[in-house]
């Protein structure tokens, strides 16, 4: 179970977390804003999360659109939903893959009773038949979980990282610290 959410975890961050180690262009969220949410939560939580934070409120910025809200909105969004301890980011996690694993099951469920007509021998084919096969019960899911905010709180507290830095930290992946010390 715990393999499958890890590597339910990681397909979703894979679809929220293009290979960014820049801001990307179009986020409205400025550097100096960036900067002073980090020093706030620095100021909250100490910094020894200081890395992991930083990381998680870039990434998070990057994928943020005007859309999302304003840069004080931005600002209100991390400081209420960065999760320092490793122990509630956890339960987080569990959370997170729990959720994404029944959303992926019910979307599979549906998808089969839709294409049921056209994959087994059940009568003759309408052309309502095929259009509901062809329907992706799916396809919004990304741009809600970015709307409702949920993809945008994945990535404040699982954030990407590059090749390099993941190879960095390969040595560790076996070791707690490296994922922040309460």
């Amino acid at each position: 179970m715990k393999k499958q959410s890890l590597f339910l975890l990681a397909m979703f961050l894979l679809m929220f977390s293009p290979a960014l180690t820049k801001a990307q262009a179009g986020s409205p969220i400025p550097a100096t804003t960036v900067n002073d949410i980090i020093q706030k939560l620095t100021e909250k939580y100490g910094d020894s999360t200081a890395e992991r934070m930083e990381h998680g409120v870039k990434h998070a910025a990057s994928l943020w659109r005007a859309n999302d809200g304003t840069a004080k909105e931005f600002t209100s969004f991390c400081l209420d939903n960065y999760i320092n301890k490793a122990t509630d980011r956890e339960a987080f996690f569990k959370k997170v893959s729990q959720y994404l694993e029944a959303l992926n099951g019910h979307f599979d469920e549906i998808t089969l009773a839709l294409q049921k007509n056209v994959q087994l021998a059940t009568g003759p084919l309408l052309p309502i038949d095929k259009m509901f096969a062809g329907y992706s019960v799916g396809v919004h899911l990304q741009s809600d979980l970015y709307r409702n905010k949920i993809a945008f709180a994945i990535a404040l507290n699982f954030p990407y990282y590059p090749l390099a830095d993941k190879e960095k930290f390969a040595s560790m992946w076996n070791r707690e610290e490296w994922l922040t010390p309460d």
